[in-house]
């Protein structure tokens, strides 16, 4: 799966219907990650005009 940048530069890792993702960002929009794993939606966050969606790696651990 190749994730590309949005059009307004921002980023999305994620399906917008189930909001899993894939584990490929350290620092939002870097693709440095190597873990490459599944991204469990474990909360969803409001900011702004934006709906956040937290995750945890299901693989590393990272979160």
């Amino acid at each position: 799966m190749v994730v590309e940048p949005l059009e307004n530069g921002s980023y999305r890792n994620h399906c917008p219907s189930c909001l899993y993702s894939k584990h490929v960002d350290v620092i939002p929009g870097d693709r440095a990650s190597t873990c490459h794993s599944l991204m469990e939606p474990i909360d969803l966050k409001s900011h702004s005009k934006k709906r956040l969606s937290i995750a945890t790696s299901m693989s590393c651990m990272w979160s």
